[in-house]
């Protein structure tokens, strides 16, 4: 309590012109951030291949002070401390993805596995934050699709504004359709289409196509079927990604992975045989 009412005191002077009382304000804000950024450097401990997060924590502070400065001034009326820890978050996330891009990109696995983590949620948290009225199902296979590009596009090439701003920009190209992105129906009929076909027991001739057909329509509610987690990985198989994209978008490994997608196969095989589908 005793801490809120000075820095109300404090933000009032600095709305009145009392610059010595903005500076201690922001002195105050700078130590308050210092905990959250070091407990969330600590959270990537490959980052200390390349710096010391020791060194950095007042670093990262000073930067996002200088940002919220000029975004959010305290005689703005959109100020407030969430506005101020959100912009904090934002710098923090750039400064840590920025590490991570270069240990990638120098063929460190695990920093690429921390990279693909924190792109995943970046992405997922800018389609939270654009509104934009699709279903759960239709922002996963945004992301993924943009995860996608990115893995194959971002070891050859340099950021300017730092791998989330790229990443941000590939996000709403994915969601425009600028990279010619299908429909989810439009995928299982044309991608990774030898895997259903080896489900299905057909070869692709015009005498069984309209059965195939149907088969994929089966296949769409045989997935609903399977936890968000099962669905999850055997829509980014579908979709063509490899088992090592899959592993480091989710995390898994190559024992893991197989596992999972051997029992999601014999899930699904089940399901279709109940049906009278197999």
């Amino acid at each position: 309590m005793k801490n809120h009412t000075e820095n109300v005191r404090l933000i009032k002077a600095a709305r009145g012109g009392n610059k010595k009382a903005e500076s201690e304000f922001f002195s105050k804000l700078a130590v308050r951030f210092s905990p959250f950024v070091a407990r969330e450097l600590m959270g990537y401990p490959v980052l200390k291949k390349r710096i010391n997060p020791a060194e950095e924590t007042d670093t990262i502070c000073q930067s996002a002070i200088e940002e919220i400065k000029k975004l959010y001034p305290l005689n703005s009326p959109e100020w407030s401390l969430m506005r101020a820890f959100s912009v904090l978050q934002n710098v923090l996330d750039d400064f840590i993805s920025g590490i991570l891009t270069v240990l990638a990109q120098e063929d460190d696995s695990e920093a690429e596995n921390y990279l693909f983590s924190l792109l995943r949620k970046k992405l997922a948290e800018r389609i939270e934050k654009k509104e934009w009225r699709i279903s759960r199902e239709e922002a996963q296979d945004i992301v993924h699709e943009s995860l996608l590009i990115i893995f194959r596009k971002y070891k050859d090439s340099t950021f300017t504004q730092g791998i989330l701003a790229w990443a941000y920009g590939v996000l709403d190209k994915v969601r425009k359709g600028d990279y010619n992105r299908k429909t989810r129906r439009e995928k299982l009929r044309s991608e990774n289409i030898d895997t259903l076909r080896e489900m299905h027991g057909s070869k692709q001739t015009a005498e069984n196509e309209v059965d195939y057909h149907l088969f994929l329509d089966e296949i769409e509610k045989a997935m609903s079927q399977l936890s968000n987690e099962d669905k999850e990985i055997f829509s980014l198989k579908l979709k063509g990604f490899s088992g090592k994209e899959i592993m480091r978008q989710l995390g898994l490994n190559r024992n893991t992975l197989d596992g999972r997608i051997h029992r999601i196969g014999k899930r699904l095989r089940r399901i279709l045989e109940k049906r009278g589908v197999l």
